[in-house]
């Protein structure tokens, strides 16, 4: 799983080095959306009891 991970964001690189600033400003500002969407998510969820 993660040396998929690692391939995918390789590839992703090189696709985010071929953009405009305004494009990777874009593609930065809809990461930061769904981890503030996955944190608020997360935070709201309740504690499982052990």
């Amino acid at each position: 799983m993660l040396e998929q991970m690692g391939i995918a964001a390789k590839a992703a690189s090189y696709k985010l080095a071929q953009l405009s600033s305004r494009e990777k400003n874009q593609v930065l500002e809809k990461i930061a959306d769904y981890l503030e969407a996955q944190s608020e998510e997360n935070f709201c969820a309740p504690t499982p009891k052990t």
